[in-house]
């Protein structure tokens, strides 16, 4: 785009701002499009799975942390 001032002739910079801005509004609908694929109802029986399986992998860690604790004797350091 060009501009005159002062008899000259200047060529403004319209640049990556807005090619930028676009690109960054495209892959914003692209996240907010491709993030919603894992919603309907075809889709709870898989991720209620997910879901019980996470949480059984979890409960398992906190039980083996929870044994090697009361297991191992606890070592107390006092400064004097």
């Amino acid at each position: 785009m060009y501009t005159a001032r002062r008899g000259l002739v200047h060529r403004r910079h319209v640049g990556p701002r807005s090619n930028g801005a676009r690109l960054l509004a495209g892959l914003a609908i692209l996240g907010a499009l491709t993030g919603c694929t894992s919603l309907g109802p075809r889709q709870i029986p898989r991720d209620r799975f997910d879901y019980s399986s996470a949480l059984s992998e979890s409960w398992k860690h906190q039980t083996l942390l929870n044994i090697v604790k009361v297991s191992l004797p606890t070592i107390t350091i006092s400064a004097q």
